[in-house]
């Protein structure tokens, strides 16, 4: 059983704009209730910072995540309760990723990584993590939502424009693309050319139909005999790819 999880949802405020959300989350392999423990971290995560977004909350996007984070802590650890259960038997990793398509907020507990590519004015296009992996002594070592100090380790960033693209994986991928402080780029390179090559009907190609012939392009990579060969363990990973913004004067 998968203990990886996903959740995509675009979101219009009251003012029209319209937002896209997504949470990935990977539940430890040592943990009693992994896949329980990412399912609702990365359901109530969106929840939360859905909620806040609907009620015009939006103007500090930290406060929104760090808000949205501690509700989803709390839901996991009443879920534990309920199943007289420890936090230790629902350690999940979190990754969150929130645009209007200009602002991008982005946080991190844990493991995994996201990834973004930033326009130039040069012409060119740069790529590059921008919330890395959290690890300790040893790489099999990290951060989890449930744990007593996990916002003593919470990352966010918030960038004004910029992006254009970006990626949100997990540690079954991260080991494959990041080795120290290097990216390797192919993947990343052929799921934002896939992006690039599908309409856009709405804010980010991911919630429209259009994105579907994209996600198997993507699944087929993930399915492939190099990548299986390398990792053992889960691999998640959402493209996403924000709209082009002309310039006013």
């Amino acid at each position: 059983r998968s203990q990886d999880s996903i959740v995509i949802a675009p979101v219009d405020d009251p003012s029209g704009t319209s937002w896209f959300i997504t949470a990935v989350s990977d539940g430890a392999g040592s943990s009693k209730y992994a896949a329980e423990a990412s399912s609702i971290a990365v359901e109530q995560v969106v929840a939360a910072a859905t909620t806040l977004i609907l009620d015009s909350q939006a103007d500090d996007l930290t406060l929104l995540l760090k808000t949205a984070a501690a509700y989803a802590r709390a839901q996991v650890l009443l879920w534990a309760e309920a199943y007289d259960a420890g936090w230790r038997d629902v350690l999940s990793t979190l990754l969150v990723v929130i645009t209007d398509g200009r602002r991008v907020a982005c946080l991190q507990i844990g493991d995994g990584a996201i990834v973004a590519r930033f326009s130039c004015d040069c012409g060119s296009a740069v790529l590059r993590p921008v919330l890395k992996p959290q690890h300790g002594a040893f790489r099999n070592i990290t951060n989890f939502l449930s744990e007593e100090r996990a916002f003593d380790h919470i990352e966010t960033i918030v960038f004004e424009g910029g992006i254009t693209h970006l990626a949100v994986f997990t540690d079954g991928i991260e080991e494959l693309v990041l080795t120290g402080s290097e990216l390797v780029t192919p993947l990343f390179e052929h799921a934002f050319a896939a992006l690039d090559n599908t309409p856009m009907s709405g804010a980010v190609a991911p919630v429209t139909g259009e994105a579907m012939p994209v996600s198997a392009d993507i699944q087929a990579v993930l399915d492939s005999l190099e990548f299986k060969s390398s990792t053992h363990d889960d691999m998640s990973f959402v493209a996403v790819r924000l709209p082009i913004r002309e310039e006013t004067m």
